[in-house]
């Protein structure tokens, strides 16, 4: 059967969404890529626009018996659990340049131009949850049943601006999953979002469930990961960069490594989760964001260390060079119109250091400079209210914060 040819799985006439230029396989232990199966055809249609979301591309397997009949999306006998695949795709006309992928796959790559897209995975099982109701409450099928293979991806263009939210770009965003129902990625300034649902899983202990996907190095600097330091931490480092959020909690148990495809190098993310319903989010993390930008703006390398739990720390060996050991003061009584708040430690003689406290809209700033020994600088607080304050070294045009400490009048 050639490949080329589309199919409507829902029975509605309508233009393909995509054309098959290309379609490969490599079956499990296979070392180069074979032909692709007969019994195999490749369904595109159009996807629906959700809200702010424009439309975009529905791909589907199906699978097609001996004497050619559409027999369903269980392509077990052709394509078993793990098999890798590429398709290139080319998006009719009337469609936006696709430009990001979800779906059931498994080690997902995505690369796009123009028109153009190519794809490559693994095939993967999903559990069918009994009829009726909703599907995250539906109880999954017994231990050893056999689920559906299958591959349902989705294709969407670049969204500019949603109503209400920030301007976002979603260029290159993937990810792939086992979870019956899955959702479209959003990406903004506060990270990458998505929601997977699988059945009412009776044993949330256990991890059938998991969420493979890629962030290109662009997406990150636009979440305050600055992309020179990304490209040039140490690869135990970027596990620190990053953490994942299930329904709004860390979890450590997320790995995070840097990698390039299609010539493009970013952050692809693996985690594993029960099998049922998770909101799950890639944020930067907020504890080692800090000593990541002052290393970038040294033009510096990150380190990192092994934390509790398995969380990797990331420091930066200039961040403490200018302010050692560091002790925090508040005088004046509390009520009063003015108190003064002073910060001592071993300084570096000749460097010059900027306070700053800031209140709402009010903000106070002075420098001090300490030219022996152990230093002091101080910034008197006058207003009731909480005040932030933070000393900063100016020396080889270092910014930002390098120490900070918050006080309530």
């Amino acid at each position: 059967m050639d490949p080329r040819l589309t199919c409507n799985p829902d029975g509605v006439e309508r233009a393909p969404s995509v054309t098959v230029v290309e379609a490969v396989v490599k079956p499990v232990g296979a070392a180069d890529w074979q032909a692709w199966p007969s019994t195999v055809l490749i369904c595109s249609s159009e996807s629906q626009a959700i809200g702010p979301l424009p439309a975009g591309a529905a791909v589907r397997f199906r699978y097609v018996s001996e004497d050619g009949q559409l027999t369903g999306s269980d392509v077990r006998a052709a394509m078993p659990p793990g098999t890798r695949y590429r398709l290139r795709l080319q998006t009719s006309a009337s469609l936006e340049p696709m430009t990001s992928l979800s779906g059931w796959i498994a080690n997902p790559e995505f690369t796009f131009s123009g028109r153009d897209v190519t794809i490559e995975g693994d095939v993967v099982e999903t559990l069918i949850a009994g009829s009726g109701g909703d599907p995250s409450t539906r109880p999954c099928p017994p231990a050893g049943t056999q689920g559906n293979v299958s591959v349902d991806l989705l294709l969407r263009p670049r969204v500019l601006e949603v109503p209400g939210t920030v301007y976002y770009n979603s260029d290159g965003i993937v990810y792939g999953t086992n979870a019956w129902m899955y959702g479209h990625p959003a990406i903004s300034s506060a990270g990458l979002f998505f929601s997977i649902t699988g059945c009412g899983d009776a044993d949330p202990a256990t991890k059938e469930g998991f969420a493979h996907g890629f962030l290109p190095a662009a997406r990150l600097a636009e979440m305050g990961i600055p992309q020179a330091v990304f490209e040039t931490a140490p690869p135990e480092a970027i596990d620190g960069f990053l953490q994942m959020l299930n329904n709004s909690v860390p979890d450590g148990g997320a790995v995070f490594s840097r990698v390039t495809r299609g010539g493009v190098i970013g952050a692809a993310f693996e985690y594993r989760t029960s099998y049922s319903a998770h909101d799950l989010g890639v944020r930067p993390d907020a504890d080692n964001l800090n000593a990541i930008r002052v290393c970038a703006a040294l033009g510096k390398p990150v380190a990192s260390t092994p934390g509790a739990e398995g969380r990797t720390v990331v420091t930066c060996s200039a961040k403490l060079r200018y302010i050692k050991r560091p002790a925090w003061a508040l005088s004046g009584s509390k009520g009063a119109k003015r108190r003064t708040a002073t910060l001592e430690f071993a300084a570096t003689t000749g460097v010059r250091y900027r306070v700053s406290a800031v209140r709402g809209a009010t903000t106070r700033t002075g420098t001090c400079v300490v030219r022996k020994g152990a230093g002091r600088c101080t910034v008197r607080l006058v207003g009731k209210g909480r005040w932030a304050v933070a000393v900063t070294p100016t020396k080889d045009d270092l910014v930002g914060e390098v120490v900070r400490r918050f006080f309530t009048l």
